[in-house]
């Protein structure tokens, strides 16, 4: 039962942005504080967590369906706490300082849910396309220019934590490339980070080796494989220092 339930921590960034909009001026940081001191305690504190599922575990794992609702819950959350964040700025006079911490607050939480998928492949790219004109047309009708200006602040700080998050887990790794092909993604093809704390925070997104070699593999199933190639930080240690290059390196 507990090892249904610890997934139940995801929702910890989500309740935090809450509290990071409502509480505003003493608060405002606290999304990007909570990640980066939870998951560096984590690395100072707790050991990785190498363990593998059995063949037992793993059969319980993937059918029960609690781990589809904890994901699936997450989306009108995730939506939620944007129009919370729309309906504040538009509505409350913010500080400058407040106003940044805010976009990283919103910005964290929409990067840690960014992957998951309720359309098919073939039709992706299309309606997502269609839903970004979408979202920008109706915020600029509801809430206005300025509004809006800052719903696509967020959306840069975003990418730039998707392009970072990107970074990090493939940096200077690469596939041969023969024959006009390149070779069959491996598990020494991605970094991962197997800390306990990190892995229920994002998914399982930093076992991204074993997300990597096996594309369908759902977030409660995937593994720690020994060959895989190990972060030396946890994803916010390696996110941070990679900013930094001759650190990163």
């Amino acid at each position: 039962m507990m090892r249904n339930l610890k997934y139940i921590f995801v929702y910890v960034i989500p309740i935090v942005s809450v509290i990071a909009i409502m509480c505003r001026a003493k608060l405002s940081f606290i999304t990007v504080l909570v990640v980066i001191g939870i998951m560096s305690v984590t690395k100072i504190f707790l050991s990785p967590n190498g363990k593998n599922h059995s063949a037992k575990v793993s059969d319980t794992l993937l059918n029960k369906k609690i781990f589809d609702w904890l994901l699936y819950i997450n989306l009108p959350i995730v939506c939620g706490i944007g129009i919370y964040i729309l309906h504040t700025v538009d509505t409350v006079p913010l500080q400058t300082y407040e106003l940044i911490g805010l976009l990283f607050s919103v910005a964290i939480v929409f990067s840690a849910n960014i992957n998951n998928k309720f359309f098919s492949r073939n039709k992706e790219m299309l309606i997502v396309s269609f839903l970004q004109v979408l979202i920008l047309v109706i915020i600029y009708l509801s809430f206005g220019g300025y509004v809006l200006s800052v719903f696509c602040m967020t959306v840069f700080v975003l990418v730039i934590l998707l392009d970072k998050i990107n970074h990090i887990e493939h940096y200077g790794l690469r596939r041969s490339y023969n024959n006009e092909k390149y070779e069959r993604v491996t598990l020494m093809h991605s970094w991962k980070s197997n800390h306990e704390i990190g892995r229920l925070l994002l998914y399982g997104l930093t076992i991204h080796s074993d997300h990597h070699y096996t594309t369908n593999k759902k977030y409660q199933m995937l593994d720690n494989p020994e060959e895989s190639r190990h972060l030396p930080l946890e994803y916010s240690g390696s996110m941070l220092s990679g900013t930094v290059p001759p650190i990163f390196v």
